[in-house]
């Protein structure tokens, strides 16, 4: 998506903000959310039979080191140890931070007593932030439930290497120790972090602060997988024996490591990763969802890197799966064998969504200057291309003017333009739909009073002819101002020229000739914006009795 390597833990931060611009920026869609229940529906179910079998693999190893302590015993305190810290912040994150899944009845299905309706999560309706912005924000502070996740990260990540780091034996080569160690900094790290205008914030901050409950919900559960991830890549790393007797003893695993949440159309990348690394660990074939590869061209280390595969996740969202089986084939017994590890690894695929938004209104203006601000999230300007429509031009970084846009007919008869933003050398691309409206006739009011008003002479004749935009957005675009007039009392009129007040001629005609009960209309007004000077825009005529 961006140029450069991105770290997984970067590309779900970049989902999350996007999802949550989106929403506050498009009105987003009661389906993504849902998607994203779903995700941590499955990230939440796949947590739960990892961490089942890393505590039944914990128990295989305790047994080896209760049996032979010389080789086992240092590698199972450690794991042990980073066990006990990972279960500490699930247990954390369970019973003190998230927040349930709201529920509602499913009206299409029943129990089998007939009568009560099963519950079903209703992911629609959470894309509040208001739950986790009160959990962990109090003004410009943390709370201590803030402060309380923050301190179970950093004791789990500085725990975990310190754990690692007094491991003297266990796992070879060292670099698989490093990959580890750079793994946990990566994924549970809470530096400070630099926003998409270039503004540091708070880790806390940046990942939780007014985003949508689904998605704080979800970031959570995905943190807590990758701390069991973490613990199945030390045993595998640990119980790195040669392939056959692993295979023998039906202990050697495959697991995905950083395949998570990917756009539409954006290509697989992470690895799969083999418990035993070494340089020379090839399988005669690898099968990839279905196509096989010959092992030496997509292995290196014992791993598949995906990212040179060049797999795209494709256009549709929603759970995805990762299947693969590696295939070694030995001649043992004089007789050819071929042992087989397979994997299926579950990914989300959401939609790809562009931050398009209008700072001045949601809607788009006929024959308006119409400025946008369009950026996608973790993809530098440079690389964005706007397919869509040719009246869009760009103004300068993140900033594009739309001008003489008259957009088409949609089923509904209202008037649409689509805004197509492309990622310069991917598949990867967003729409968002914008309405493209008349410019409406602006109100007139005596005061801000747009209404017939009644008032004495002299609050009247001092009062001042304003105008503007139902559309608080478009009346915040364009400040009109009154270029001229036409006052009429009684049955005498005059026209006033360059000032939105009455000149002293007509307010002592208002104060000495305007009878109580009588009307003094303002019409003929005449307004001009700032911003389009050669547009005059013509509101209605206005009034307002006299009451002394």
């Amino acid at each position: 998506m961006a140029s450069g390597k991105e770290t997984p833990r970067q590309k779900m931060i970049n989902l999350m903000y996007l999802v949550f611009i989106a929403m506050l920026a498009l009105n987003m869609s009661k389906e993504v959310l849902t998607t994203f229940g779903e995700i941590d529906a499955k990230v939440g179910k796949s947590t739960v039979n990892i961490k089942a079998k890393n505590g039944s693999d914990l128990d295989d190893l305790r047994k080896d080191a209760e049996n032979d302590a010389a080789n086992w015993a240092e590698a199972y305190g450690m794991v042990d140890e980073i066990s006990s810290l990972a279960n500490e912040l699930d247990t954390y994150i369970n019973n003190e931070v998230k927040f349930p899944i709201t529920m509602k009845e499913d009206k299409y299905d029943q129990n089998r007593d007939g009568n009560t309706k099963d519950l079903i999560p209703d992911y629609e309706v959470m894309d509040n932030a208001k739950e986790y912005d009160e959990l962990f924000f109090d003004g410009n502070n943390f709370t201590s439930a803030g402060d309380s996740l923050v301190m179970y990260i950093d004791r789990f990540r500085e725990g975990s290497i310190v754990a690692l780091d007094s491991l003297k034996e266990g796992i070879q080569p060292e670099s698989v120790k490093d990959e580890i160690k750079a793994l946990i900094t990566e994924k549970f790290s809470t530096n400070d972090v630099i926003d998409g205008k270039g503004i540091e914030k708070a880790w806390l901050q940046y990942n939780f602060e007014h985003f949508p409950q689904i998605a704080s919900t979800t970031k959570l559960t995905l943190m807590q997988e990758n701390a069991q991830n973490i613990i199945a890549r030390l045993i595998a790393a640990i119980r790195g024996e040669t392939l056959t007797e692993i295979t023998k003893a039906n202990k050697q695993t495959a697991f995905a490591q950083g395949v998570d949440v990917f756009f539409t159309n954006q290509k697989l990348d992470g690895k799969v990763v083999l418990g035993k690394y070494d340089d020379n660990l090839f399988a005669n074939r690898v099968t990839i969802n279905g196509k096989e590869y010959e092992g030496p061209d997509v292995m290196e280390g014992g791993q598949v890197n995906l990212e040179k595969i060049g797999i795209n996740v494709g256009g549709t969202p929603g759970e995805k799966s990762l299947k693969v089986k590696f295939e070694f084939d030995r001649f043992e017994n004089k007789r050819d064998t071929t042992y087989v590890v397979e994997m299926d690894h579950k990914y989300a695929v959401v939609p790809s969504r562009a931050n398009i938004s209008n700072p001045d209104m949601y809607v788009v203006y006929k024959d308006l200057e119409n400025i946008l601000n369009i950026s996608m999230a973790g993809v530098a300007d440079n690389r964005l291309q706007i397919l869509n429509p040719k009246t869009l031009k760009k103004k300068s970084d993140g900033v594009y003017v739309m001008k003489g846009e008259k957009g088409k007919k949609n089923k509904s008869g209202d008037n649409i333009v689509d805004i197509v933003v492309g990622v310069k050398g991917e598949g990867v691309t967003s729409k968002v739909t914008f309405e493209v409206l008349n410019i409406p006739d602006p109100i007139a009011s005596f005061n801000g009073k747009p209404r017939v008003t009644k008032s004495s002479r002299k609050r009247i004749a001092t009062s001042r002819i304003q105008a503007s935009f139902a559309d608080p957005k478009l009346a915040k675009a364009l400040k009109l101002d009154i270029e001229s007039f036409v006052v009429k009392i009684g049955t005498a009129q005059k026209k006033v020229t360059g000032s939105s007040s009455f000149p002293k001629s007509i307010r002592d005609a208002i104060v000495k000739n305007a009878r109580k009960n009588s009307i003094i209309t303002i019409k003929d007004i005449v307004c001009t914006s700032k911003k389009y000077p050669k547009k005059n825009f013509l509101p209605l005529p206005i009034s307002m009795e006299v009451v002394d």
